[in-house]
């Protein structure tokens, strides 16, 4: 993935941003966002396995890559590259949420509400950092113009996660993984 050039330019342009910037391990593609109130909402989990272990062969088979390019924003205080296929992704992941949705829903845990669903991967984000949400509410157009239509490239997915944003990190700085089901391999099962 070639982020690293992107995120160069934002620290070179603006050093007061390098704590906005995501961290390449930390990277995902945000599916659904639940609201886990505490531990035993967590253990549903079950909910979530049985949601995409009826898809696990379909992308076992059929291999799905996310190509991005070009660089788009939230609200002027996200930015993200582009999904170039998004229709063919959210084609292929649409049934996946809609399954993970009524699923979680049977078990009790509420959803948020995620009208428009926008693949993407987030760069920068300064409302994750206090002093630059009150200094910096917006981030300046000309951080990513030269990078509009920029190729960051092509990565597989693997598998589909559970993800805790509040867990504790791994050494890698990635989320916890409350559970994961990994194509073309046999995940084990959550009791």
């Amino acid at each position: 993935m070639n982020t690293s050039i992107f995120q160069n330019h934002i620290i070179e342009k603006n050093p007061t941003l390098t704590k906005a910037l995501i961290k390449q391990s930390s990277f995902h593609l945000t599916l659904k966002v639940l609201h886990l109130k505490n531990n035993s909402e967590v253990e549903r989990k079950n909910a979530f396995v049985k949601a995409i272990e009826k898809y696990e062969q379909d992308f076992t088979n059929e291999k799905l890559y996310l190509d991005f390019q070009g660089i788009g924003d939230f609200f002027e205080q996200i930015l993200y590259a582009k999904l170039e296929n998004e229709n063919v992704v959210k084609t292929r992941l649409n049934s996946v949420i809609e399954e993970i949705t009524k699923e979680i829903t049977k078990s009790g845990v509420q959803l948020a509400n995620q009208e428009g669903w926008k693949p993407h991967l987030t760069l920068v984000d300064i409302r994750k950092v206090n002093k630059l949400r009150k200094e910096a509410r917006k981030l300046h157009p000309s951080l990513s113009s030269n990078f509009k239509n920029m190729r960051f490239g092509r990565e597989l997915v693997k598998s589909i996660q559970l993800l805790s944003m509040f867990g504790p990190k791994s050494k890698e700085n990635y989320y916890e993984i409350i559970s994961e089901i990994t194509f073309g391999q046999k995940a084990p099962k959550c009791n």
